[in-house]
């Protein structure tokens, strides 16, 4: 076990290293707009975020018992977020994924009615 944590810190020191997942919602828009480059060099961010944002919408998902995901594929994720992070770039990009689980509960709850596009 002892080897195990050492080999685990040194891998960790030798290699960049992002945000933790639990900091990604407590990012703000403008961090999913902006190319992580400049801000961690050798890390592309927005793989990683939209990554937990899919997280965040199957455990919302499994709460909820609706099939949020089903009605969204990450292209169309990552265009809505696209859309809203625009037009809040300092808003936490959690919220930003509520409000993105909000809509697709309530076009589950409604299918007849057209996608609610992101607010601005």
């Amino acid at each position: 076990m002892i080897f195990t944590m050492a080999a685990l810190a040194a891998a960790l020191q030798s290699e960049p290293v992002a945000a933790p997942a639990s900091r990604i919602g407590d990012q703000s828009c403008q961090a999913w707009l902006t190319p992580s480059a400049a801000s961690s060099p050798g890390l592309d961010d927005h793989p990683r975020m939209l990554a937990w944002a899919e997280g965040h919408a199957s455990g919302a998902a499994a709460l909820l018992g609706v099939d949020l995901l089903g009605q969204i594929n990450q292209e169309g994720m990552s265009a809505w977020l696209d859309n809203y992070c625009r037009g809040h770039p300092l808003q936490h990009f959690s919220d930003a994924v509520v409000i993105l689980e909000d809509d697709l509960a309530r076009m589950k709850a409604a299918p007849s009615a057209p996608p609610a596009a992101a607010p601005k």
